[in-house]
């Protein structure tokens, strides 16, 4: 499904290998201290920026599950998770391709994979940055999380949304 790559828009969009771990988690870094400003905190905006401090947990995390990453020339400018099954684990895109569609392509990759294993419905944590695109992409709100990082408290929401599958009788 997601060997080699797949090109659309001129990016190729393929699964993760561990030898990507480096570059995303300068990404996600980057992305965090260059988006998440706009609606957190300097101090919430490093602590969360601290998660990508921890290469050799992402690299196992992001081998888990469905991760995608999305490539322009042979930079990695976005990535998506799907962890478990029913689960966006993550969505990040460098601040300088944001808002072009690329997470959200990538979101419908993992949704599709979601829905052709059998998931009926996913969930996310978003960002207060996150929930405007989970909400285009359909997602509903459940209730605002609080999570505690190196001492500093960060806003999330819990979020769903019913997928259409298909069951056969």
């Amino acid at each position: 499904m997601y060997g080699s790559g797949d090109t659309v828009d001129g990016l190729n969009i393929r699964r993760y290998t561990p030898d990507d771990a480096r570059e995303i988690t300068d990404l996600y870094r980057k992305s965090v201290r260059e988006i998440a400003i706009e609606k957190y905190t300097q101090e919430e905006v490093e602590a969360w920026a601290s998660y990508a401090d921890e290469v050799e947990e992402i690299r196992h995390r992001l081998a888990e599950g469905l991760t995608l990453v999305a490539e322009s020339g042979s930079s990695i400018v976005a990535f998506g998770q799907l962890k478990p099954l029913d689960h966006i684990a993550f969505l990040y895109t460098l601040k300088e391709f944001s808002r072009r569609g690329i997470a959200a392509t990538i979101y419908y990759r993992l949704e599709e994979h979601a829905v052709m294993k059998g998931a009926e419905r996913l969930t996310t944590d978003a960002s207060r940055i996150s929930k405007p695109l989970f909400e285009k992409l359909g997602f509903v709100p459940e209730c605002p999380v609080v999570e505690k990082r190196k001492g500093v408290e960060l806003e999330c929401f819990k979020m769903k949304k019913e997928l259409h599958v298909n069951k056969e009788i």
